[in-house]
C-alpha cells in the first residue's frame, strides 16, 4: 500500500484552516457581543436611541480587541490559536471559551472608557452577561442535538441488531422441529 502524501498534505491543510476559520468566528461573535453590550450601556447613558451608532460597521468588530486590555488578549488569543491547531478535535467547549473570553475582553476595556456613570455601565454589564449566557446556551444545545443523534442512531442499531438476533433464534429453532435441545455437558 502507497501513501498518497498529496492527499495527507491536502487534508492538513484543510484541516489548519478550518480551525482558523473556527477562531476567527468565536473571536468576532464574541467581540460582536461585547460591542452589542457597550452599546447598550452607551444607549442607556445617553437616554435615546440617536447614539450615532452605525450597524454597517459590524463586521469591524474585532478591531476592538486592540486596546488597553489588548496585551492580555494577544498571548490568549496566540495560546488558543496553537490549542486549536495542534489538538484532535476543537470542540463545542473551545468554541464557547473563546467566544466568552474575547466578548470579556471587549467589555473590560471599553465599557470604562465609552460609559461614565455607574447604572448605565451596570446594564452593559448586564446585557453582557444576559447575550453571553444565550450564546453559550445555544452552543451547549448545538453539542447535546449532536450527542442526542448519535444515541437515537445507536439504539436504532441496537433495536435493529437485537430483531435479527430474535429472526435468527426463531430460524434455528425451525431449522429442527423434532430435534432434542443441546446440553452442553462440557469438554
Amino acid at each position: 500500500m502507497r501513501v498518497d502524501f498529496e492527499d495527507v498534505l491536502s487534508g492538513v491543510f484543510i484541516s489548519i484552516a478550518a480551525r482558523v476559520m473556527l477562531l476567527a468566528a468565536a473571536v468576532w461573535t464574541g467581540c460582536t457581543i461585547g460591542a452589542v453590550a457597550v452599546g447598550v450601556g452607551v444607549i442607556a447613558e445617553a437616554g435615546s436611541w440617536n447614539i450615532g451608532m452605525n450597524l454597517s460597521k459590524i463586521w469591524l468588530t474585532p478591531l476592538l480587541g486592540f486596546h488597553g486590555w489588548g496585551l492580555l488578549n494577544i498571548p490568549f488569543l496566540l495560546l488558543t490559536f496553537v490549542f486549536l491547531v495542534f489538538t484532535d478535535r476543537p470542540g463545542y467547549r473551545a468554541w464557547g471559551i473563546v467566544t466568552g473570553v474575547e466578548s470579556l475582553m471587549v467589555m473590560a476595556g471599553w465599557a470604562q472608557e465609552e460609559i461614565d456613570e455607574w447604572l448605565p455601565r451596570v446594564a452593559a454589564w448586564a446585557a453582557w452577561l444576559i447575550l453571553l449566557a444565550m450564546l453559550e446556551t445555544g452552543v451547549w444545545l448545538t453539542y447535546q442535538s449532536k450527542m442526542n443523534r448519535w444515541a437515537r442512531e445507536m439504539g436504532l442499531l441496537r433495536m435493529e441488531n437485537r430483531q435479527r438476533r430474535e429472526e435468527a433464534a426463531e430460524d434455528d429453532d425451525d431449522a429442527f422441529p423434532d430435534a432434542e435441545p443441546r446440553v452442553n455437558d462440557g469438554p
